[in-house]
């Protein structure tokens, strides 16, 4: 991706593909790929029931039924 993104274009977009943080995946957490899976759409759940809990706590949630 660095290769083909034009620097003076998109400078940050540039810096970020050079930093070669998207060169390797990350090891896994735990040797059993579904446990990762099922931690990783549980956190993005939890995620989520979190973030309409603030809404509803600050009045930015608007329920209509």
């Amino acid at each position: 991706m660095a290769r083909l993104v034009d620097p003076e274009r998109f400078p940050d977009a540039a810096e970020l593909f050079h930093s070669g943080l998207f060169e390797s995946a990350p090891p896994p957490s735990t040797t059993d790929p579904a446990q990762d899976d099922f931690e990783f759409g549980l956190e993005v759940v939890l995620d989520g029931v979190a973030a309409t809990i603030a809404r509803t706590n600050t009045g930015e949630f608007n329920h209509k039924a």
